[in-house]
């Protein structure tokens, strides 16, 4: 079982609430998660933005930007944003 307690298939939603710090944070990551897998990237981008500016030190939120960056094939930045993540 992971080390969050939920099992390992969980929604986005379950994941991300139990990772991010700030309600809004969670918020804005579940809608850019939403808006990557319809490829809007340039809405998810700002989205995890702005939950970055609500929680930059949570190493989940860069991991989900990592995984947007990628989505979008925008490597290099997903690579930087999984970096900090494990920095974090």
């Amino acid at each position: 079982m992971p080390a969050h307690g939920g099992s390992i298939a969980a929604t986005p939603m379950q994941r991300i609430t139990v990772r991010a710090r700030s309600p809004g944070a969670s918020v804005r990551c579940v809608r850019c998660a939403s808006s990557t897998r319809f490829r809007d990237f340039e809405r998810a981008d700002a989205l995890l933005k702005e939950a970055l500016e609500l929680d930059g030190t949570s190493a989940w939120l860069w991991v989900e930007h990592a995984w947007c960056m990628e989505r979008a094939d925008r490597y290099a930045a997903a690579l930087e944003s999984a970096r900090r993540a494990f920095d974090l």
